[in-house]
């Protein structure tokens, strides 16, 4: 993630990201990833009418709304799939895990994804989570 994402370094993305998060795998029924929330950022923002939900924007996508002349393509090449199909290391923060508040941190396309077609999403999926009683404090949360 370092490469591209810049983690370590605090730049871009992350900065201002907490240096305590405590990663953690685990195992997440579908009903609860669909109900994470993009990051705080103008695409994903708009595409979901800023309310950051992947439900809220696969409604967008299926009503042709485009965002920064960005196609929805991409999303809907998985319109006609009728099998589950497994986009493991979708990546989430929260404070805690009894918070209700979960961010995807990376995965948005995938999450999109199962948002917009259920004949493709499995019943669970492993994700990392990061839990930080910091996290609210960084922009994109």
């Amino acid at each position: 993630m370092d490469i591209y994402r810049k983690y370590s370094t605090r730049e871009e993305l992350f900065e201002g990201f907490p240096d305590d998060v405590k990663w953690q795998q685990e195992i997440w029924e579908m009903p609860r990833l669909l109900e994470s929330l993009y990051i705080d950022y103008d695409y994903w923002n708009e595409l979901s009418n800023k309310t950051r939900s992947p439900l809220v924007a696969a409604k967008n996508i299926l009503a042709d709304k485009e965002v920064f002349n960005i196609s929805n393509k991409p999303f809907l090449n998985f319109q006609s799939k009728n099998q589950a199909i497994n986009f493991e290391h979708i990546i989430l923060v929260k404070e805690n895990p009894t918070s209700l508040k979960t961010v995807i941190l990376e995965g948005h396309s995938r999450v999109t994804i199962y948002a917009l077609n259920s004949k493709i999403r499995p019943k669970q999926i492993k994700v990392l989570v990061g839990y930080s009683e910091n996290i609210s404090n960084w922009e994109c949360f």
